[in-house]
């Protein structure tokens, strides 16, 4: 038997001491921490937009967000329909396998609503409160005053009004109301645009006088036509 050498036996120790300290001796690696991003559809909303949210997000395996401080989803990639308008706090808790949150947040505007802006998981009934036609007031025609109409969102810049259910014996219309789809909203002239076909084809033109979120009045003065509607 060899005589052990104590000098050379410390060494030894103390190299394999040191190799276990690099990191391929360690038994676990540490996760990288998460980190919570995210962008919105659009910089201007409004009442009864969809709002999509891009989850930029890193290293997260589950998500909460907050809305006013109210969890109102945990899925990666929500979307929002706002009903009201005012000033939001939208906040994403992105959550490690491990459990760790990191939280990112914006502040966001949402604006009255138009009678084009619309989403496509919407639509409101107005109410037609004043019509002039060539000199004739609607009131001579008062089956026709409480028509309710309905505006709904389709296509970009293409949105349609749907007649209600008139009251009106036949021949007494002041305006016949087209059916549906022959409404249409002209998004760079800002013009309603309402094709008659009986009782002799008529296009109604108007341009907008005023308009808010319950109140849209528009002028023809080629037709000597006024429209007002209410929500």
């Amino acid at each position: 038997m060899y005589p052990v050498n104590s000098k050379y036996l410390l060494a030894t120790l103390a190299l394999g001491a040191v190799a276990c300290l690099v990191p391929a001796c360690k038994r676990h690696q540490e996760a990288p921490a998460p980190k919570a991003a995210f962008a919105l559809s659009d910089s201007v909303f409004r009442e009864g937009d969809t709002i999509l949210v891009n989850n930029v997000s890193e290293h997260a395996v589950r998500y909460r967000w907050y809305l006013n401080g109210t969890l109102f989803s945990e899925s990666a990639a929500p979307y929002w329909i706002p009903e009201l308008n005012g000033t939001y706090n939208l906040e994403l808790h992105a959550i490690s396998q491990e459990g760790t949150h990191h939280v990112a947040g914006k502040q966001l505007r949402v604006l009255p609503d138009t009678v084009w802006r619309l989403s496509e998981h919407g639509s409101k009934s107005w109410t037609a409160v004043s019509l002039i036609y060539a000199g004739n007031e609607m009131i001579q025609f008062p089956c026709q005053k409480d028509d309710i109409v309905t505006f709904s969102y389709g296509p970009v810049n293409d949105y349609s009004f749907t007649e209600g259910k008139d009251t009106c014996p036949s021949g007494t219309y002041l305006i016949p109301m087209p059916q549906k789809g022959s409404w249409r909203y002209d998004a760079k002239r800002k013009e309603l645009n309402c094709a008659v076909t009986e009782p002799a084809p008529l296009l109604l033109t108007f341009k907008f006088d005023s308009l808010s979120r319950n109140y849209f009045k528009g002028t023809d003065s080629r037709n000597d036509a006024v429209l007002i509607l209410k929500h």
